[in-house]
């Protein structure tokens, strides 16, 4: 079996796979597909059952060669644009940082809020309650 990693630098990896995808699969080849975890419409991965071929963003896998997907841009366009790709990329990671700071907020509040019922519950009524619901429910 033979992998290809793709760096992604200018992150269109999504954009590469998806055309070699639909390429395949114009092809007729049996694929499997791979999505990121965190962004489920992105496609992070192929593998080519019949050639036993596979293409991955950059992780932490051995391959057989590297794909710079950069090389796939039209460096005149790139160039012209490359200011306001910087500024958005920019704002993506502020918009990011930004949650990611505001989820760990709500998190230490949840924590506190917890606390603060945690002590005043009466877990022992509540499973009794929960336990007369269930056999009025099936009965």
């Amino acid at each position: 079996s033979r992998r290809f990693v793709l760096s992604d630098p200018a992150r269109i990896a999504p954009v590469v796979l998806s055309s070699l995808r639909r390429a395949l699969s114009d092809a007729g080849s049996s694929v499997l597909l791979s999505y990121s975890p965190l962004d489920t419409g992105n496609l992070n991965g192929i593998y080519i059952k019949d050639e036993r071929v596979s293409f991955t963003v950059i992780g932490e896998l051995e391959s057989d060669a590297v794909i710079n997907t950069d090389r796939f841009l039209d460096r005149d366009i790139y160039r012209e644009n490359r200011t306001k790709i910087r500024y958005l990329r920019k704002s993506a990671e502020a918009m990011v940082n930004s949650a990611v700071e505001t989820m760990q907020r709500i998190y230490r509040l949840h924590s506190e809020v917890e606390k603060i019922y945690a002590t005043a519950m009466d877990f022992g009524a509540k499973e009794k309650y929960t336990q007369k619901l269930i056999k009025t429910i099936l009965t």
